[in-house]
């Protein structure tokens, strides 16, 4: 209900004052959408919890910060060295992402700029982006693109079909990645259902596959290869 969800957004925002970042999720361009204190909470868990060397994430934002701290934490609790790469399609957001971050934060953190293309996988209107970071990730975070109209609009079309005029994005990139993933792949989708069901018939190997409507997000955690391979 209402007041259980104002409860826990209450409980995760006092969470990440505590760890550090919260001051600097609230700074920036003031058009931003105002940060969502339990799911950046939860983002920061995850990372606490899986101990990645390598994360990827797709879209940048306030979780690039939240990433970060939490790699911090794994740095100076448990010795673990972990680096995000982050990739996006918007120079403006990409420099006001990169403001906020703190000076010992900024070396845990790559950023990427590239285009994004359309693209048909199995008879499947989807999308990748251009340039990819050249790594094989741990954890994988799929928060872009938005899909609205403006600097990151999706490029091209398929025999007619654009991602312009309001369609679902459908993101393929993690497809790239899976082949030489290390076995303990995470894959966290915020909120992208049509995403989730692509990746859910695409990826080849065997994951344990969680969906938490409220929460509008879902994971895949890979479990193995299928034995017909």
């Amino acid at each position: 209900d209402r007041r259980s969800i104002k409860r826990r957004f209450e409980a995760d925002q006092v969470f990440l004052e505590e760890k550090n970042v919260w001051s600097l999720l609230v700074a920036g361009n003031s058009s931003e959408i105002p940060p969502n204190a339990s799911d950046l909470a939860n983002i920061y868990r995850l990372i606490v919890e899986r101990r990645p060397r390598i994360v990827l994430e797709f879209g940048v934002g306030y979780s690039s910060l939240v990433i970060c701290a939490a790699l911090r934490e794994n740095l100076a609790e448990e010795n673990v060295h972990g680096h995000l790469y982050v990739v996006d399609s918007e120079k403006q957001w990409l420099e006001n992402t990169r403001k906020k971050f703190e000076s010992d934060l900024l070396e845990f953190v790559s950023f990427q700029y590239s285009s994004i293309s359309v693209k048909v996988i199995d008879n499947t209107l989807c999308h990748t982006y251009d340039s990819l970071p050249d790594v094989c990730p741990n954890f994988i975070y799929v928060d872009g693109p938005s899909g609205h109209s403006g600097e990151e609009e999706i490029s091209g079309e398929i025999n007619g079909l654009t991602f312009t005029g309001g369609r679902p994005v459908v993101g393929a990139d993690v497809l790239l990645y899976e082949s030489s993933a290390p076995l303990d792949l995470f894959i966290l989708v915020d909120g992208r259902w049509e995403t989730c069901r692509f990746l859910g018939t695409h990826l080849r190997g065997k994951y344990r596959h969680r969906k938490f409507v409220a929460r509008k997000f879902e994971t895949f955690q890979y479990i193995g290869m299928p034995m017909a391979w």
